[in-house]
């Protein structure tokens, strides 16, 4: 690896020009040094390339009492480090601090220095003031503190030690540790009356035997540090232990015999193990026993024996189960279970967490999980990442050097960034990752990620970004229009035949003006030389994540998927149509889980839908509004819309499970018109969207309740049920009674039959309809074995026992103490209608999540949870509302 030792420089003092071995001095003015001794240094810190002199009228001249600079000192301490490491400083590096050494003016010449200095901690961004313009004379402490900083990368720090000097009063707390490590290394003493003198400004003659010192240390025949033979394997301890800024390793060893070795290896081509395990190069610490091949300076592989810390080795799986002690996981199709360190760390999605807080995310996502082990393969650390399919696109909203977060709609996500390199670039050009953390909050970025299999941030792709022609369109008319862009406004003219386009659709200048007030857009222009607008290209706020299939809604709330992946929004007091027809939140609410609708958003400014246009794709249910034979037509109303089909000619038709015909359905929807009940239909429909199937089932309008139970007994005029454990009678309500046997249509007279031949281990099950005098005015009826559980029997009502969020399901228990399990559909809704003093509505999810809080806080309370529970037809169940009783 080359040894750069040159550079370049034209000012005052000259660190790293190329060096010139001196038999004799080279300096004219060498005889006017402090003391005799500091020639001797001066020359050799010439000839090692450190330090150079000024050349004036054909002569070189040390300049031996002149002070030094403090930026002058931290290129000294680079130019000696990197001989060390026998690496210069990364471009990346430079980049990642140069709009930070610009900003604090600091000289061009010294950015190299500063970068590396910044990023090895040796100076913090709180000393740049101090190197500004590059003239502040540096003081005896101020170096010490400096220089000791970059031998606490060598070697250990103890930072309880103490000074022996006189004036050791005088010398700062921060800097004792540092200035105890020098004194311990003979690199930088006190005078000959054992006083440090910390206030006294550095010379250049002082500098020299600071530096050469230093150098040999590190480097020189004074060293300690052991040498590089050739090639070969090497067992040893380690004595350093440097991974740099571009996650290469600096690797000293010291032999159990014979020489030890100083090598340089590859991040990608070093392969460090732990008990026959591939581990990280950061996992080799100080006083590690290891044994080490190498070639030359170039290390190829690493054998930890022993470790002194422990090592974590990191594995990726789903995670299964965690308890306070345990975690499950599956590898592939295995799973296994490990113990839980005593003091284990946990992190979700980069951000510090507990064991606790992950048990209770469990319910909700599921996650992946790396692992780390101690050295008694316990775990140590748990990172958990969401394996849900989050959203990689949205406004930056925070940034750091460990995170970010984007916000989609009113959802914000965090991801955690790689410890590696990340790539930022905006059109094809890469961006600093200084620019983009110092300007997110002002230009409004939007942005796309890209991950790693763990789900670290590897990449960001800038989409938007405020500046003089992008920004949030703030007044536009015929002539003129203002945007807002990085907390400025920018005005301009607008051509009369400016191109329009509003989120990717061709336009006109009058549709944007009349809808900007109330759908805020940003924009994009496109300007002559004269600063006339030529082109608007106007977006709606997440226009891209605008169109999807509508998953979830409630009174605040919309949740739709996009491309398999969810995205939630506010409401603000939407305007809904559906097929055209205006609706009610009210309405698509109560019937959205029936059906399936595409939809599209309109957004304000803050995101918050205030427009949902959407279509029903399944509207083949619903209520049977008019039916005409003679037109071969049918209408229905699903969802609050009416939709009128075709029906073809061989259309199969039956109602309440009895083949009929189109016209004796008319009569049949008369007829129960005039009762004041309702008929609901299925319709079949096939490629051109014409009926070929209607099923129908005939309902009471006034229908209040069900009751499902055993047949007893009935007559002509009454039924009795076995409900629980109790029989209970029921009136028939006066007129015809519309009863069905096994699915097909049937009488009172046939089931009293049906009942009176029913063999000996079977009874009829039956569910009545009451109107609200409490009469009986339909009853379903089928004959079922005595031992088995009719789904159709389980109650829809009961007092909650459990919920299980993470199978759906929840377990209710009748007056008798019987259970019954039922199973939730994923988007099963959740409400609450409780008026005791001890519970808020407002403190539960409308989820399982919230559900299995309140059952929780009954329970604390020593009350019931009562539930009525609505299924779909699958059996499922879609909505659950806790009610007192």
């Amino acid at each position: 690896m080359k040894k750069f030792l040159t550079v370049v420089t034209a000012i005052s003092l000259v660190f790293g020009s190329t060096g010139v071995t001196a038999f004799g001095s080279v300096f004219a003015d060498i005889n006017t040094v402090p003391w005799s001794g500091a020639a001797k240094y001066i020359d050799d810190a010439q000839s090692l390339g450190l330090m150079s002199g000024y050349t004036e009228n054909g002569k070189k001249y040390s300049k031996p009492k002149n002070n030094v600079t403090l930026c002058e000192s931290v290129q000294m301490i680079y130019s000696i480090m990197k001989v060390y490491t026998k690496q210069d400083v990364s471009a990346t590096d430079v980049s990642k601090w140069t709009s930070v050494m610009s900003a604090y003016n600091i000289p061009t010449w010294a950015y190299n220095a500063t970068a590396y200095a910044l990023e090895n901690k040796i100076i913090e961004t709180s000393d740049l003031t101090k190197l500004k313009n590059g003239t502040q004379n540096a003081s005896r402490e101020e170096v010490g503190l400096m220089f000791g900083k970059a031998l606490s990368l060598v070697y250990t720090v103890n930072n309880s030690a103490t000074l022996s000097y006189k004036d050791k009063g005088q010398v700062s707390s921060a800097a004792v540790p540092y200035l105890a490590l020098l004194n311990s290394k003979k690199v930088m003493v006190g005078d000959t009356n054992n006083n440090f003198n910390p206030n006294a400004k550095i010379n250049r003659a002082e500098m020299a035997v600071l530096s050469v010192i230093t150098y040999n240390t590190l480097n020189g025949s004074a060293t300690t540090t052991p040498s590089a033979p050739t090639a070969g394997t090497l067992a040893g301890t380690v004595i350093n232990s440097m991974v740099l800024s571009n996650g290469d390793i600096f690797l000293s060893v010291k032999a159990n015999s014979g020489e030890g070795v100083n090598v340089f290896g590859k991040s990608t081509s070093v392969k460090v193990t732990y008990d026959g395990e591939t581990v990280a190069l950061k996992d080799i610490g100080i006083g590690d026993t290891v044994t080490v091949t190498y070639s030359n300076d170039s290390l190829s592989a690493v054998v930890i024996n022993k470790s002194i810390k422990g090592i974590a080795t990191s594995k990726t799986y789903k995670l299964k189960a965690l308890t306070s002690s345990k975690i499950t996981v599956k590898d592939g199709s295995n799973e296994t279970t490990y113990r839980l360190a005593d003091s284990v760390s946990v992190t979700i999605g980069g951000s510090k967490s507990t064991v606790a807080k992950l048990i209770t995310a469990m319910e909700d996502y599921d996650y992946n999980v790396t692992l780390s082990f101690d050295k008694s393969d316990n775990v140590s650390k748990i990172e958990a990442m969401s394996s849900t399919n989050n959203p990689l696109s949205g406004d930056l909203t925070y940034m750091s050097d460990s995170k970010l977060t984007i916000e989609v709609g009113s959802k914000s996500y965090d991801y955690p960034l790689s410890e590696a390199d990340v790539t930022i670039k905006y059109d094809g050009k890469s961006m600093l990752f200084s620019t983009l953390t110092s300007n997110y909050k002002k230009n409004n970025y939007t942005v796309t990620l890209k991950l790693d299999s763990k789900g670290y941030v590897t990449n960001i792709n800038i989409d938007f970004m405020e500046d003089e022609t992008h920004g949030t369109l703030d007044f536009i008319n015929t002539r003129r229009l203002e945007l807002k862009a990085a907390g400025k406004t920018y005005s301009y003219s607008i051509d009369t035949n400016v191109d329009v386009t509003i989120d990717g659709k061709s336009s006109t200048l009058a549709t944007l003006t009349s809808k900007y007030d109330s759908n805020p857009y940003r924009v994009a222009l496109t300007v002559d030389r004269y600063d006339t607008v030529t082109e608007i290209a106007a977006t709606t706020k997440n226009s891209a994540l605008s169109k999807g299939t509508l998953k979830t809604l409630t009174t605040s709330k919309i949740t739709i998927t996009v491309n398999s992946k969810s995205y939630d929004y506010d409401l603000s007091s939407p305007s809904i149509k559906i097929d055209g027809k205006s609706v009610t939140l009210t309405t698509l609410k109560n019937s959205y889980k029936d059906y399936s609708y595409d939809v599209e958003l309109t957004f304000n400014s803050k995101g918050a839908v205030t427009e949902i246009i959407g279509k029903n794709t399944k509207a083949t249910k619903g209520t049977l509004k008019t039916v005409e034979p003679k037109k071969d037509t049918i209408t229905i109303t699903a969802g609050g819309v009416n939709y009128t089909y075709d029906i073809t000619s061989s259309a199969k038709v039956t109602l309440d499970g009895s083949s009929t015909t189109v016209t004796k359905l008319d009569t049949a929807l008369e007829a129960a018109l005039n009762s004041k009940e309702s008929i609901s239909v299925t319709l079949t429909l096939n490629s051109s969207n014409e009926v070929t199937k209607i099923v129908a089932t005939s309902e009471d309008s006034d229908t209040d309740e069900t009751v499902k139970g055993t047949l007893i007994d009935l007559d002509a005029w009454e039924i009795s049920v076995k409900v629980s454990s109790k029989t209970k009678t029921y009136d028939f309500k006066s007129g015809t009674v519309t009863v069905t046997l096994g699915g097909k249509s049937s009488d009172v007279g046939d089931l009293e039959d049906a009942l009176d031949d029913l063999d000996r281990d079977e009874v009829i099950s039956v569910t009545l309809y009451l109107n609200s005098n409490n009469q009986v005015t339909k009853v379903v009826a089928k004959i079922v074995d005595e031992d088995d559980e009719d789904e159709d029997d389980k109650p829809l009502k009961g007092d909650l026992t459990s919920v299980a969020t993470s199978s759906s399901r929840l377990i209710i228990e009748d007056s008798s103490g019987k259970e019954y399990t039922w199973y939730c559909t994923s988007s099963v809704d959740v409400s609450y209608n409780i008026s005791s003093r001890y519970y808020d509505e407002d403190d539960y999810k409308d989820d399982l999540t919230g559900l299995k809080k309140f059952l929780s806080d009954c329970k604390s309370e020593r009350d019931t949870c009562y539930v009525k529970l609505t299924k779909n037809s699958s059996g499922k169940i879609t909505g659950i509302t806790a009610q007192d009783k």
